[in-house]
C-alpha cells in the first residue's frame, strides 16, 4: 500500500482505498498459509489474528492519513458564507445596473427645433 498510498502520495477516494486493502488483505493471508506450514493448527491461526490486527491497524493508518490528504476536508464552514456573500454581489450589481438604466430612460433630452 506503500507505493500506492505511502508518503508523498495525493489523496485518493475511500472506496478505492477500502477495495485495495480488501485485495491486498486476501492475498496476504493467502501468502500467509502458503508459507505458514510448520507448528500446529492454532500456533498458525493464532499468528494468523495478528497478521489481520497489524494489516487492519495499517489500514486504518492510512485511512486516516488519506483523509487528512483531502483537499475539501474542512471547506463547509466558508461555503455558506462564499455563497452568500457571491449572491449578494450578485444581486447588487444586478439591482444597481437595472437602476442605472431606469435612471437613463427617464431622461429624455430635446433638442431645439432650428
Amino acid at each position: 500500500m506503500d507505493a500506492i498510498y505511502g508518503a508523498g502520495k495525493s489523496h485518493a477516494a475511500e472506496s478505492k482505498l477500502n477495495v485495495d486493502h480488501q485485495s491486498w488483505r486476501g492475498a496476504s493471508i493467502a501468502t500467509f498459509w502458503q508459507v505458514a506450514t510448520i507448528g500446529s493448527l492454532p500456533e498458525r491461526a493464532k499468528f494468523e489474528k495478528e497478521l489481520e490486527d497489524d494489516v487492519t491497524k495499517k489500514y486504518n493508518a492510512y485511512l486516516e492519513t488519506n483523509r487528512e490528504r483531502n483537499p475539501w476536508k474542512n471547506i463547509e464552514p466558508f461555503l455558506l458564507p462564499v455563497a452568500i456573500g457571491v449572491c449578494a454581489w450578485y444581486v447588487y450589481v444586478r439591482e444597481d445596473s437595472m437602476l442605472i438604466c431606469m435612471s437613463c430612460a427617464s431622461v429624455s433630452v430635446s433638442y431645439p427645433v432650428a
